[in-house]
């Protein structure tokens, strides 16, 4: 895991060892490839928001959805006609 985040200090130009680092210097870093991570991972989505997994996704969401209003207005006339018995 050091060797991964020394590599990451190298490819930014710092020279000092991570071992070496502050406590401050060192979350911020974290807290940056954190960031580079959650852009890719967004831009993954975008680039893949179209293709057939995610369209599958986005129906089955859809069907759940029309189930579940679906089913509140199934429970809302069971209600309704179980007060006049």
């Amino acid at each position: 895991m050091i060797l991964q985040w020394q590599n990451m200090l190298y490819l930014k130009g710092i020279k000092e060892k991570w071992q070496e680092l502050d406590t401050a210097t060192k979350m911020q870093l974290r807290y940056n490839k954190l960031m580079e991570m959650t852009t890719y991972i967004q831009g993954d989505a975008s680039r893949t928001i179209d293709g057939y997994a995610n369209s599958l996704k986005k129906a089955e969401g859809l069907i759940d959805n029309i189930a579940t209003a679906i089913g509140h207005s199934f429970i809302t006339i069971c209600y309704q006609g179980c007060s006049y018995v």
